[in-house]
């Protein structure tokens, strides 16, 4: 096919893929995952998960996988495949919740000292374990909260996994994948 990125996705739907893997463009950074016109076309129109290595990148073994979680289906999915990949590679899983400051207070506590221990974080901790306790066992998990921008939180934890995981955006196209404002920053 003329176009790279279509012939992917026919190949992907063909043989009922689960992931497409390509590699992030050369104009980034050695170890940054910048990605290209293919990826960026994929990311955005794929029926099955992308995953995009960065540039640079040599086989190492996979000791951590971490996942950003969101109590939302996609959210709850994004969980389902960072355990399954990290049981398959014998890897511990970092299940990363992050709360925008501004999110994580109560209303009588808007405008003074922000104090993360507001109803919201409740729920986000309660959403938190509820899955966990769901997941099958076999895998060790580090549930993690942050109070901090949910990005920010995924890249700085990007430098210490060998795995990042994310969900989609629920909403678009039947079954494709797009990117929410997170996973665009990252």
């Amino acid at each position: 096919d003329a176009s790279v990125p279509r012939a992917l996705h026919a190949f992907a739907r063909d043989e009922a893929a689960s992931m497409i893997v390509v590699g992030s463009t050369a104009r980034g950074h050695a170890g940054r995952v910048l990605p290209g016109s293919t990826a960026e076309r994929l990311l955005h129109g794929s029926s099955c998960a992308v995953a995009l290595a960065p540039r640079g990148y040599t086989r190492t073994p996979v000791e951590t996988v971490a996942v950003g979680f969101v109590d939302s289906p996609e959210g709850h999915a994004a969980l389902a495949v960072a355990h399954m990949l990290a049981d398959r590679s014998h890897a511990k899983l970092r299940v990363i919740a992050a709360l925008h400051p501004s999110s994580a207070l109560d209303a009588p506590t808007a405008g003074t000292t922000p104090a993360p221990e507001g109803r919201h974080r409740a729920s986000v901790e309660a959403a938190l374990s509820a899955a966990l306790n769901a997941l099958p066992t076999g895998v060790e998990v580090e549930p993690e909260i942050h109070v901090d921008d949910p990005a920010e939180v995924l890249l700085r934890a990007s430098a210490h996994v060998e795995l990042l995981v994310c969900g989609s955006r629920g909403y678009g196209p039947l079954r494709s994948v797009l990117l929410g404002g997170v996973s665009r920053r990252l």
